[in-house]
């Protein structure tokens, strides 16, 4: 037999023998086509199903069932606490955490409490204004219920170096809190109503300067309160944390003049 006859041969051996094996598992375009992802892949794989593949396509690994994927969600973050209480040891304070005007602004009159966390509280003033703030009076957070009408006063006048910042507040069980602080190039007056009583304060200048005292009033009553000195005026307790006079030179906040007080009662 010639070398081409036998090589006609074995050509015709292989034919014949693939043919075969691709009918022996025809099963496996079809299985493949059932888990096609469209109708489309699914009449491919049944074509070559049809026809017979070869052994490089037929042993493609079979892709697993689809499943729905949803966007990877990030870690959650912690959220960083808002602080809702004044600083540890503190027995009588307040301070405004934020306001919904900037600015110089002014207000005396009711609000309406809005929200209570801790020692933060909200109100919500007659013209639609807010104010955040904190308190605590001898000790304990001011007592207001969400709801409760209180009387507020404020006052911002904010400069270069600090201006007049003012706040007071009395709930309808006649707890009072009120802070106060002022400076500027003349001395220093305050006066701060609220629904029951009006505080006034005014700086002591003549022969003195440096720490100088406050003369305070509340209703007819009055005293001489050196800084660094609490004292009851009138029913209510007043602390002057801070009184200076230096014409002519810088005092707190860059001003000659300045004053920071702090006033409360405990109600019903």
């Amino acid at each position: 037999m010639s070398r081409i006859s036998i090589a006609l041969l074995v050509v015709v051996v292989i034919a014949i023998a693939l043919i075969a094996w691709c009918r022996q598992e025809p099963d496996r375009a079809i299985r493949i086509s059932a888990q096609s992802g469209n109708p489309e892949q699914t009449r491919l794989w049944e074509d070559v199903s049809q026809r017979g593949v070869p052994d490089a396509v037929n042993r493609l690994p079979i892709a697993p069932a689809p499943t729905d994927r949803q966007s990877p969600q990030p870690p959650s973050q912690p959220v960083a606490p808002v602080s809702t209480s004044l600083a540890p040891g503190v027995i009588t304070a307040a301070s405004v955490v934020s306001t919904s005007r900037s600015g110089e602004w002014q207000y005396s009159g009711d609000a309406t409490v809005a929200g209570v966390a801790g020692e933060q509280v909200e109100v919500i003033l007659s013209d639609g204004a807010r104010i955040t703030f904190l308190a605590r009076v001898a000790g304990n957070p001011l007592s207001v219920a969400v709801k409760e009408n209180v009387s507020v006063y404020y006052s911002s006048k904010p400069d270069l170096f600090g201006g007049e910042h003012i706040l007071a507040v009395e709930t309808g069980g006649g707890t009072i809190v009120i802070t106060a602080a002022k400076d500027g190039d003349a001395p220093i007056s305050l006066n701060v109503p609220v629904r029951s009583l009006t505080l006034a304060a005014a700086q002591m200048i003549p022969g003195a300067k440096g720490a100088v005292p406050l003369l305070v009033q509340v209703g007819p009553a009055k005293d001489v309160i050196p800084p660094g000195t609490e004292r009851e005026v009138g029913g209510l307790w007043i602390s002057v944390l801070g009184s200076f006079a230096e014409p002519g030179a810088a005092g707190l906040d860059g001003s000659p003049y300045a004053v920071s007080l702090q006033a409360w009662r405990v109600g019903k």
